[in-house]
């Protein structure tokens, strides 16, 4: 942990359950001066220092594919995104909005010492970073 990690997250949500954290997401994707709604309680994602500026987070270490305003329309949620993952908050975040997830479109995640990204796909349930490539990290 520590190291910069992106996120790039182009998913459907369930269209009535996510409306149980869709004031949650407006908050994120919104205006960072808006009361955070009760919704914002229940889950170790929102014990996280940087929680709340999260999807407007970069930096110059990942490629700039990790670089965009989040998006909330309807039910479909985009981000892109990275910073020091220092407390999992990529991690919480995933498995906050996994069970509302209904198809992801486009999902990567990477590590600053990895070469390339790493598809994120949905299985049973749950928004996972294929283990398969995830220590694919640089040799110096």
């Amino acid at each position: 942990m520590g190291m910069y990690t992106g996120l790039k997250l182009d998913v459907t949500l369930h269209e009535t359950e996510f409306l149980l954290i869709k004031p949650a997401l407006d908050f994120m994707v919104g205006p960072q001066d808006a009361k955070v709604p009760p919704e914002c309680a229940d889950h170790p994602l929102f014990e996280c220092e940087r929680w709340r500026g999260m999807f407007f987070s970069s930096s110059s270490y990942l490629d700039k594919d990790f670089e965009a305003p989040p998006k909330l329309v309807g039910n479909r949620l985009t981000v892109e995104f990275n910073l020091k993952n220092y407390d999992g908050e990529i991690e919480y975040l995933m498995d906050w909005i996994s069970p509302f997830v209904v198809t992801v479109h486009t999902g990567f995640y990477q590590y600053e010492e990895m070469i390339g990204m790493v598809p994120v796909s949905l299985k049973d349930g749950k928004l996972e970073i294929d283990k398969m490539h995830k220590n694919n990290r640089m040799d110096y």
